[in-house]
């Protein structure tokens, strides 16, 4: 997704990008540089959605108004009486054949697999990002457990060493 887009997305839904900046923790011109990408990375966008308090869904979603069969009945009904001559389909004050009502609705169908598929590449990057993320905790993890264990072994030998060290005092204690 263009960072244009994400700009035209939250300014269209009305949120200031000063205030997202603040609840993302950045600045306003981080922000912005941010959206100047031609390709925003997943993790900047689920950044901006939690900053609104939306899911990473809310930048992919495209507002669709379609009759539901019910009007789409009652609207064909009122066509055929003579009494309505536009469709409305697609919110549209233009007349359509039967045919071009479908075109519209083929064209509207693609551009929800093509948005169906920007989101489907979103959610494998959003999973790639997390397996390389769990993979880097379970390396500091690794890494985590070998110092601790030689934390241990140096608190162990630090031990025998007071424990010599005391055995020697009490003995010279006891000479003298």
């Amino acid at each position: 997704m263009k960072g244009i887009d994400v700009r035209k997305k939250l300014q269209n839904n009305g949120f200031s990008l000063k205030l997202v900046a603040e609840a993302m923790g950045e600045t306003p011109q981080n922000l912005n540089s941010m959206l100047q990408a031609q390709d925003i990375k997943t993790g900047v966008l689920e950044k901006i959605a939690k900053a609104i308090n939306k899911n990473l869904y809310f930048f992919f979603e495209e507002k669709v108004e379609l009759m539901t069969e019910e009007e789409m009945a009652q609207h064909d009904k009122e066509v055929a009486e003579g009494k309505r001559n536009t469709t409305g389909i697609l919110d549209s004050n233009k007349t359509m054949t039967t045919d071009e009502r479908i075109d519209a609705l083929i064209r509207q169908n693609d551009g929800l697999i093509d948005a169906n598929s920007k989101l489907a590449q979103s959610v494998q990057d959003a999973i790639k990002v997390t397996h390389e993320t769990i993979a880097a905790n379970q390396r500091q993890s690794e890494t985590n457990q070998e110092i601790m264990k030689q934390l241990l072994s140096m608190l162990e030998s630090s031990k025998k060493h007071v424990r010599v060290g005391r055995a020697q005092f009490v003995a010279e204690a006891a000479h003298v």
